[in-house]
């Protein structure tokens, strides 16, 4: 809905494949780290990027891995 700015037209399937379309032109990017990883790392990756990239936004997922390992140190 947010990228969209309405609800998916989800009975039309050439409407949501040119949503769909349009989405897939997005510069994503993605980062690999799993599981848990260092805190210092993880920034030090979001801070390059948005230096080499101009990004913009940064989403993390599953943040409490990440969380638990730095516990631990």
């Amino acid at each position: 809905r947010q990228y969209h700015a309405a609800p998916l037209p989800m009975g039309d399937l050439k409407s949501l494949d040119a949503v769909a379309d349009r989405f897939g032109q997005l510069p994503l990017m993605f980062m690999r780290f799993h599981g848990s990883s260092n805190v210092e790392e993880v920034v030090d990756a979001m801070e390059y990027c948005a230096y080499v990239h101009d990004t913009e936004l940064v989403v993390l997922d599953n943040l409490q891995f990440m969380m638990a390992m730095g516990s631990r140190e």
